[in-house]
């Protein structure tokens, strides 16, 4: 049951970064994102070895 109210608040913020409404987000968007939202995390500096595309059905 929790897993499934994770995976819903995934997809809702998924939904809200993927602006083009195409069903994916690239990696340089993410790394974006983050550092607009969390400038100077370690985890921002993670993202960078993302080399593919996010999907929304990754959510799924």
């Amino acid at each position: 049951m929790a897993d499934e109210a994770i995976l819903d608040q995934l997809r809702q913020v998924f939904d809200l970064c993927d602006e083009e409404r195409c069903g994916y987000i690239t990696s340089d968007k993410l790394r974006q994102l983050g550092r607009e939202h969390f400038a100077g995390s370690e985890q921002v500096s993670q993202l960078g070895r993302f080399k593919q595309m996010r999907s929304s059905s990754q959510f799924q």
